[in-house]
């Protein structure tokens, strides 16, 4: 795996958990412009995050990034938790953690 594929998943990751960021961030708004805002960001997180995994999966293959694609059921909630204080129990942290697990170990 060069550093470009590497820079390529993690920026499809961020960009497409940032994207649901957004997309929930509209949907709480109250302000018609906040809303437009927000979901356009969205938008454009997934839009951005569709490009750099098509250009990752050019030359990596599609099991590699899928394990990328993984931490976004983790930094998701977390992101959740940090912008609109949205819980986390037990059950999420023995999730996140067999995740992380599961990461290390296909990667290997």
């Amino acid at each position: 795996m060069t550093l470009l594929e590497i820079c390529l998943s993690i920026a499809a990751v961020f960009s497409s958990s940032a994207s649901q960021l957004c997309m929930k961030s509209a949907s709480l708004s109250k302000l018609k412009i906040n809303q437009l805002i927000m979901l356009s960001a969205g938008i454009f997180g997934q839009l951005f995050s569709v490009l750099c995994a098509v250009i990752t999966l050019r030359t990596l293959p599609l099991s590699y990034l899928i394990t990328f694609a993984a931490m976004a059921y983790i930094i998701v909630p977390v992101g959740g938790h940090l912008a609109f204080g949205d819980k986390l129990n037990r059950q999420f942290w023995l999730g996140a953690g067999l995740i992380i697990l599961g990461i290390i170990v296909a990667s290997h």
